[in-house]
């Protein structure tokens, strides 16, 4: 059984969702697969599928055109007082008067004891829940992304958005390479570490942050070092340096017990440590492009310490920074906004112009997939 509640959203799919429809209409109840389907107006489907249905209820319509294209022409009127009636077509047309599951005066009132009584159904029910069918959203928010195929519940990645084709979820990994997300002003980047920092919410975390301070509510929180100028840049630089330090001790003298242990697989077994850095060339700035402050990070990275860095399209040649060559030799991006007004990253295949900061592209070797991005709301 495929129940639709208003076919426009059908419409909206595309045209191979539609003939799918519309093939199923006319072929499925041979094959044992039934339809059943809504609409708000009769112009919404084609025509080649409406007359596959059989049994058509029309319900009241202020214009009663569309109610006579609809169920066909007859003697019969709905009188809007009268509420639930409608025209049924079958052989013939009659009328008919629908019921509803639940006694209520208001539509907030329905709409209550509706839920109560599936709630009820539901709890009763020996049956297994049918799998949901996941549809993309108006908004995407984090806590909407386990109903999504390819979510993890993990800490090691960077949740970006869905495959707008696919609804596939995509992450950027941060083991042994940091995430790297790029974009102009305004599309987003800041966006990608609110998500993130929501889902560390208690971990040890360094945030660099840029000259809006867009992410200064987050310097009270526990456990989060912030930095957003050369004095604050220059501790916090130093702060990890000190946490590398303490892994590597920590790592050598692992390696006396298990010689064969990696440094990938030791990092798993500490507390996780996280850097943040929004955006790059302001962070260059603050340590006065001195490339071996800014080479700390390719050193955290290669310890099991998490990076998450957002740049501009444009990254400044950094002469001998073993991290920009790392963040450049990416295999893994987001991309966000216009994908072709950067050049690090190839755009072969796109041929859209993309202008809408909910909409981004997943990069990975050579291959760019159009995703819808996580909204974050609020500080969590």
């Amino acid at each position: 059984m495929i129940v639709i509640d208003q076919y426009e959203v059908v419409k909206e799919l595309g045209e191979a969702v539609e003939s799918f429809i519309q093939k199923v209409s006319r072929d499925g109840a041979g094959l044992g697969i039934y339809l059943a389907v809504t609409t708000s107006r009769d112009g919404a489907m084609r025509s080649a599928a409406r007359n596959n249905f059989k049994m058509r209820i029309g319900g009241f319509n202020f214009d009663e055109s569309e109610l006579s294209s609809f169920v066909g022409r007859s003697s019969y009127k709905l009188p809007e007082e009268h509420k639930g009636r409608a025209l049924v077509k079958t052989d013939s047309i009659h009328v008919m008067q629908l019921y509803t599951p639940v006694v209520f005066e208001t539509e907030k009132e329905y709409n209550e004891k509706l839920k109560a009584l599936i709630f009820e159904l539901d709890q009763k029910s020996s049956e297994e829940k049918a799998k949901e069918i996941p549809v993309m959203p108006e908004e995407l928010t984090v806590s909407m992304l386990p109903s999504y195929p390819g979510y993890e519940k993990t800490n090691r990645k960077v949740p970006i958005g869905l495959d707008t084709d696919t609804l596939q979820m995509y992450y950027l990994s941060m083991e042994q390479t940091p995430a790297f997300v790029i974009g102009n002003a305004k599309t987003g980047k800041t966006n990608v570490i609110k998500n993130m920092l929501s889902m560390v919410s208690g971990e040890k975390v360094y945030l660099f942050d840029n000259k809006s301070h867009e992410l200064a509510a987050y310097q009270s929180r526990e456990n989060v070092v912030y930095a957003s100028d050369k004095s604050t840049v220059a501790d916090a630089l130093k702060q990890i340096e000190e946490d590398i330090f303490e892994r590597k001790e920590a790592y050598e003298e692992a390696k006396l017990d298990d010689v064969s242990l990696s440094i990938e697989n030791f990092a798993k077994t500490l507390p996780p440590i996280y850097v943040m850095v929004d955006m790059l060339q302001e962070l260059y700035e603050n340590v006065e492009e001195d490339n071996s402050m800014i080479d700390i990070l390719e050193e955290a990275v290669r310890y099991g310490i998490y990076v998450l860095v957002t740049s501009e399209f444009k990254v400044k040649k950094m002469t001998r920074s073993k991290f920009i060559e790392m963040l450049l030799a990416s295999r893994e991006v987001l991309i966000l906004g216009n994908i072709k007004d950067q050049l690090l990253f190839s755009y072969t295949g796109v041929r859209e112009e993309n202008r809408k900061v909910e909409f981004g592209y997943y990069h990975n070797a050579g291959v760019n997939r159009k995703v819808k991005l996580i909204l974050h709301k609020g500080i969590s």
